[in-house]
């Protein structure tokens, strides 16, 4: 990817408020990704971050991957870890909707080595899928199939369900009972809405809820597309959760109950 100039990042920032303000962010939010923005810029951990983001690309290269759209987004994952200072040895237990061909939860599950995850997909494809990159019913499965080979080696920590997010909240997961969540299923704003408030239900008190494609633009209407519904849903949460991180990606905290905040 070429790298802006100085004045083509300043252009693009602003860009990315005005984008903010017509999905209605809040105050808050802005001035939460403004703050994030900085202490990225001073940070000196970013070289770390980015050997990490190398190594894991070096990784990845055995996996059956068409598309890398995770790991420019992993130095916010390790950022979010550190935050939070999450034990990464610790026996978490994971969600993930949304998987494709499995590179994020390939991720999750060498990163976390003693954590579970489950991986909620249809495998059908979403619109821009099947609209832009003309995906068949065939390409479909072959993606379907690129994810079983690229996660067989964690078999024993792998539960794969296969069906809408809607199916798998209804099936009787109602339970707070996990630590880190990922949201990255449909990008229809209505769902992922409804994605939010389903997770944050299940998730535990103090874990981690990680949105992706905050700043993705595929609907004409901006207000159809994740940004708007993940600001309903912070606002709806507020005083429940912890703003960890606004970029590409919005990392929240749940409060844990026994927090009088």
């Amino acid at each position: 990817m070429r790298k802006l100039s100085r004045w083509g990042q300043v252009a693009r920032q602003i860009d990315l408020i005005r984008y903010m303000w017509r999905t209605n962010a809040p105050l808050w939010v802005i001035t939460s990704y403004l703050q994030h923005k900085l202490s990225n810029q001073l940070s000196g951990d970013n070289r770390i971050w980015a050997r990490k983001r190398a190594a894991f690309r070096v990784q990845a290269k055995s996996l059956e991957i068409d598309q890398d759209w995770f790991s420019r987004k992993l130095p916010i994952w390790l950022r979010a870890f550190k935050a939070v200072d999450l034990d990464t040895e610790a026996p978490l237990t994971c969600l993930e909707i949304g998987s494709w061909q499995g590179l994020s939860a390939h991720f999750i599950l060498t990163t976390l080595p003693n954590a579970t995850l489950t991986c909620v997909d249809t495998w059908e494809g979403a619109d821009e899928h099947l609209v832009e990159l003309r995906f068949d019913q065939a390409a479909m499965r072959r993606i379907e199939q690129s994810f079983d080979r690229n996660l067989a080696p964690f078999a024993d920590r792998l539960t794969k369900f296969r069906g809408t997010s809607q199916a798998f909240f209804s099936g009787g997961n109602a339970a707070p009972k996990f630590d880190l969540i990922y949201v990255d299923g449909s990008h229809q704003a209505e769902d992922v809405l409804l994605d939010a408030m389903k997770a944050f239900d299940v998730l535990k008190g103090g874990g981690l809820l990680i949105f992706d494609d905050y700043f993705w633009r595929y609907y004409p209407d901006a207000a159809d597309n994740p940004a708007g519904a993940i600001h309903t849903f912070l606002r709806q949460k507020r005083h429940q959760l912890e703003l960890i991180c606004v970029d590409r990606q919005v990392v929240v905290k749940k409060s844990d109950c026994r927090d009088p905040k």
